[in-house]
């Protein structure tokens, strides 16, 4: 989810201005949040979360002060906790900001989420640069 604040707390995402297709123009700052549910089989193992901006072609959007794309990478495990029934499924709760990026009006921007280096099309978070206003002409 794309959102404007987020972050996780007691095992919870706290969210403000969440769900929107639409930012800027000028310079832009967001979150990214969600869920990852890790089944049974999946406690107790190492994962990885890769979270990268892409441009509408799916180029990894580079950062305009080094030139490596613009990503986070999260390492998590998570235990299976004392009393937990078999064959459960938890929750993993992120929340990545991104901040300060100067992204081209009118254009449109895709988040690319991967887990474990599987990244998938309902994972993909879609979004545009609004236009800059049109400047009236003093007559």
């Amino acid at each position: 989810m794309l959102a404007n604040f987020a972050k996780v707390s007691d095992g919870m995402v706290d969210t403000m201005g969440a769900g929107w297709t639409f930012i800027g123009p000028g310079v832009v700052s967001f979150f990214v949040a969600g869920l990852v549910s890790c089944d049974w089989h999946e406690l107790n193992r190492r994962h990885e979360l890769k979270v990268e901006l892409l441009d509408a072609d799916g180029t990894a959007v580079p950062h305009p002060e080094n030139g490596n794309p613009i990503a986070a990478v999260a390492q998590w495990e998570m235990g299976r906790p004392p009393g937990t029934k078999d064959g459960s499924t938890l929750n993993f709760p992120f929340a990545i900001g991104f901040g300060g990026l100067a992204l081209d009006a009118g254009e449109q921007y895709v988040v690319s989420v991967a887990i474990d280096g599987e990244a998938r099309d309902e994972w993909r978070l879609p979004f545009t640069v609004r236009d800059a206003p049109q400047q009236q002409l003093a007559a």
